[in-house]
């Protein structure tokens, strides 16, 4: 964790911190500073990458970035309920992550959106939420609109089986500090199925329990004949047209020598998603800090005793929200 924020220049503040800590580490800010200051060959780790601490200053431009979160994630509301709404019936959830989520929304940034659709109909809603994001930019409201990004699209069964298999402390964090906008019951449950999540992260864990999270995933929402018919002929279409638009950027990209922004372009019947190069590397660093073997197909039982989630082969992992950047805003236009 604080090789990541030493990297991105995006140093922690200790609370940032302290909720990412295992249950048995220190519980406050006082606790930490006293424990990082009586072992002094850690100092030099924390130098760079949490606020206060091992030298590092506070972030001038925090205070900036949070008030910018605090505002995308307002507007992402506004967004759903209004231009996206009429598609509301194809949607079990819409979550906003990334880094509005930590509160560290940069200027470029985009607002990156995962959204689980009812089955068979992840490639209608996309076809359309596209369409209207790009009307949209037409628009007095669309002028001023930060870079809307729908970067994880997948249907509900895939989604159920992404989230039941322990995938790292990356990706728990990630699911843990994403934000519905729409279906949060379902996001709910959907965490509670994943009982490994509370094993990663059992702070942010802790958080979602004080509200409640079911046990239960009620049973999947299958969309109609005609929708289902509707979205295996868009497919092969969309996602071609997908796939040509990221070779095309990732081309700029090579002439530019921007190596970090290099993604690909993962397209299914099931799922949409956008896969930055660079998260493999990410990956690893965040895997040190990982409680569970990510992909083991290991199955914990729901919190409480209840019964494990749903059963099925496991499939590739998810991207998580923080792979996609601004590249993947393709899909507003």
């Amino acid at each position: 964790m604080l090789a990541v924020a030493r990297e991105f220049q995006r140093p922690l503040t200790p609370r940032e911190l302290l909720d990412l800590l295992p249950a048995t580490g220190p519980a406050s800010e006082s606790e930490l500073r006293s424990w990082v200051g009586n072992r002094p060959e850690l100092l030099l780790s924390f130098q760079g990458a949490v606020e206060g601490m091992g030298g590092a200053n506070p972030d001038p431009l925090s205070d900036e970035r949070r008030s910018r979160a605090v505002d995308y994630l307002g507007r992402a509301t506004s967004l759903f309920r209004t231009t996206l709404a009429p598609f509301r019936q194809l949607v079990s959830c819409v979550a906003v992550t990334g880094s509005i989520t930590y509160g560290q929304a940069g200027p470029d940034d985009d607002c990156d959106f995962l959204v689980v659709t009812r089955d068979g109909a992840a490639w209608v809603y996309l076809a359309l939420a596209l369409a209207r994001l790009r009307l949209r930019r037409f628009s007095k409201e669309g002028r001023t609109d930060p870079i809307w990004c729908i970067n994880y699209v997948v249907d509900d069964s895939s989604a159920r089986r992404d989230y039941i298999v322990p995938r790292g402390f990356l990706f728990a964090r990630e699911a843990l500090l994403a934000r519905p906008l729409e279906g949060a019951e379902y996001y709910r449950r959907l965490l509670g199925s994943a009982a490994w999540l509370q094993t990663e992260t059992p702070r942010l864990w802790a958080r979602w329990k004080l509200e409640g999270i079911p046990e239960e995933l009620s049973p999947s929402r299958s969309s109609g004949l005609g929708v289902r018919f509707l979205n295996a002929a868009i497919f092969p279409f969309l996602a071609a047209y997908l796939q040509a638009v990221g070779l095309v950027r990732n081309a700029r990209h090579r002439r530019a020598g921007d190596a970090a922004s290099l993604f690909r372009t993962v397209t299914r019947p099931d799922r949409m998603a956008f896969l930055v190069d660079r998260f493999d590397s990410l990956r690893k660093v965040y895997a040190r800090a990982s409680a569970t073997s990510p992909g083991s197909g290991a199955r914990a039982r729901a919190p409480g005793g209840g019964r494990p989630g749903p059963t099925g082969p496991s499939p590739a992992p998810p991207p998580r929200p923080s792979e996609a950047r601004e590249d993947s805003g393709i899909l507003s236009g």
